[in-house]
């Protein structure tokens, strides 16, 4: 490493102070929540504002109360979304596993109430705006109130609609999101994002309302009916016609399933594009208004820092390693920065072993390798010295004479003690004729028990094998899915040691960065063998019959698009460092499966 002046001075004590990566980013994401919140709010406003004009005229258009009602029901789901954000990927290994997990749980509950709550509010204005749909029908002066079941019969639709959608999302996980590296305006996302959110609440309105109309509604109208009106009874009076049987007011068949279709319709456009938003704000990535966000601290790579090792904080985290590939990419000034700071610990070393500390991470997911467990030793019995016997202080052992008579026989006999003996010679066998009988029926019932294992054995295969037993199986597609949960910081992480490499041959002017080219390949190899045993020796679990057959028809392992991707990405690392320093290679002390993996390439090239 050559010696020569510092360009960018920095001190131990500025690295000590730099404002953690938290605490950046958090204000950066309370900046985005809010442009989130404002345009929520004025997407709800201007439509509604266009037909409160045409139907009371531009005074009450001008009066916002309607879009901010529904702006607070809409910010409880941005505030639900925010409290359950995660980055990492989660798939349950089976079907089943899955429907448990995420639908038959409390989350489920909290979603779905979140979800009722602005049903509530969407419900009342929507009925507001058409006479039908009254809580009491229309009557004459001199009539007495009767429950208006089209009201009822809505009511009853949302509620399925809000059950419908947090199933949803649950199953679909929409809790996760990812960063994106899109530079465009947040208005163009949202605009793009209006044409999927259609198609989407088309599929799910006609999905709710065929389930409305043909299963969940006539079994429960009866029940609905007078549950409604018990808690009718409370505000009117009804007459004994009307308390025994329903309206009758349903009206025309088409006219009520269109209120239905509309209605269903608004709620799941709404909720799509509240979700979309979410996820275009708040994924907006590590740049803000042409910015990185470590460049609003006083030190930014020491803030960067901060933030690669959030180790509670994956979401910011997760941002870190984006922002360190960006650099590593784009960013002359910074790398030139990282590279010219040569104080210990240095700028780079922190960054190296971060970026390792995750490829180590992702390899150790798919290592096969079983390690010993702590505390056991796996040597043989006999190989450990023998035990010598402790000398006795004594010269002369003492001998003792064995007696002849029974010596669990007391000399003096007590009353229990002798009642006991009795028992025992009533139920002793001396010619062990029941013992024979008992061993008989042990082994009879093992047998049985061995030859019903069999059958249910045999019995479980042939499930396996049928299609009915797919939510049962738990697959290799899904285990993978689990495994390579971070893929994406994985992917910045590799992405960001080889750029570095890549650009230190030309702007490294004290090579700080390129002693470490052995170890980082060296880490890349381990990794990419690592994988490449994964794929020749799947850990299939038994119930994956799928794979199972597959590779005994096909002769080899089932191809796993996730796995694939983890190792293109760990290859096209290793080939840009390989490609940058393939006439240095020969001066570079590596190890001897690097060099081979380096010949099999340059064989290739």
């Amino acid at each position: 490493m050559a010696a020569g002046p510092r360009a960018f001075p920095q001190t131990s004590s500025g690295r000590a102070d730099a404002t953690h990566y938290h605490v950046l980013y958090s204000g950066v994401l309370q900046i985005r929540f809010a442009m989130l919140v404002k345009t929520t709010f004025f997407m709800i406003y201007f439509p509604n504002c266009v037909l409160t004009f045409f139907r009371y005229g531009w005074v009450w258009a001008l009066i916002p109360f309607r879009a901010i009602v529904l702006t607070a029901g809409i910010f409880g789901i941005y505030v639900l979304r925010k409290a359950r954000l995660h980055v990492d990927d989660r798939t349950p290994p089976s079907l089943l596993y899955q429907l448990k997990q995420r639908i038959f749980c409390k989350s489920y509950s909290r979603i779905l109430i979140v979800y009722s709550f602005y049903v509530a509010l969407f419900l009342f204005f929507y009925c507001r705006e058409f006479s039908g749909l009254t809580v009491f029908a229309p009557k004459k002066a001199f009539e007495l109130y009767r429950l208006n079941e089209k009201r009822v019969s809505l009511s009853v639709l949302a509620l399925v609609d809000a059950a419908i959608f947090s199933a949803y999302y649950c199953w679909f996980d929409l809790d996760r999101i990812q960063l994106s590296n899109v530079k465009d305006d947040p208005m163009q996302e949202v605009l793009r994002s209006v044409v999927p959110s259609i198609t989407l609440a088309l599929k799910l309105s006609v999905l709710s309302i065929l389930s409305f109309v043909t299963v969940i509604y006539p079994s429960v109208r009866s029940s609905v009916w007078i549950f409604s009106l018990n808690i009718a009874r409370f505000f009117t009076k009804f007459n004994k016609e009307h308390e025994l049987h329903r309206s009758n007011i349903m009206g025309p068949f088409p006219f009520p399933i269109f209120h239905w279709f509309l209605f269903t319709f608004l709620l799941f456009f709404s909720w799509r594009m509240a979700n979309y938003m979410f996820n275009i704000y708040l994924a907006r990535g590590s740049r803000h208004r042409g910015k990185l966000i470590s460049e609003k601290s006083s030190d930014p790579n020491g803030s960067l820092i901060t933030g690669l090792r959030s180790t509670k904080r994956l979401f910011t985290k997760r941002t870190a390693f984006q922002e360190l590939a960006y650099i590593a990419q784009n960013d002359g000034r910074r790398r030139d920065n990282i590279y010219r700071d040569i104080e210990k610990p240095t700028i780079w070393s922190q960054i190296c072993s971060e970026c390792i500390s995750v490829v180590t991470d992702m390899r150790n997911m798919f290592s096969l390798d079983k390690k010993a467990v702590a505390g056991k030793t796996n040597a043989p019995a006999a190989s450990r010295p023998p035990i010598q016997p402790t000398p006795s202080s004594s010269p002369t052992p003492v001998t003792i004479k064995p007696r002849k008579d029974n010596i669990f026989v007391s000399s003096r006999a007590s009353p229990v003690a002798s009642v006991e003996n009795r028992v025992l010679k009533s139920v002793q066998d001396p010619q062990a004729v029941q013992s024979t009988v008992v061993i008989g029926w042990l082994d009879q019932l093992q047998a049985t028990a061995k030859a019903w294992f069999k059958a249910a054995n045999a019995y479980r295969e042939i499930f396996l094998k049928h299609p009915i037993s797919i939510p049962f199986r738990w697959t290799i597609e899904r285990k993978v899915a689990r495994l390579a949960s971070n893929k994406d910081m994985y992917s910045d992480a590799v992405t960001a040691l080889s750029y570095f490499l890549d650009y230190s041959l030309a702007e490294d002017t004290y090579g700080t960065v390129q002693h470490d080219i052995p170890r980082i390949m060296n880490e890349l190899e381990i990794t990419m063998t690592a994988l490449e045993k994964f794929q020749m020796n799947q850990p299939l679990e038994p119930s994956d019959t799928a794979a199972w057959l597959y590779r005994e028809s096909a002769g080899k392992p089932i191809d796993l698009p996730e796995l694939n991707e983890i190792y293109d990405i760990t290859e096209e690392g290793f080939l840009r460092i390989y490609q940058r320093f393939a006439e240095y290679l020969h001066d570079i002390p590596l190890t001897s499966n690097v060099k081979q993996r380096c010949q099999s390439y340059a064989a290739q090239f």
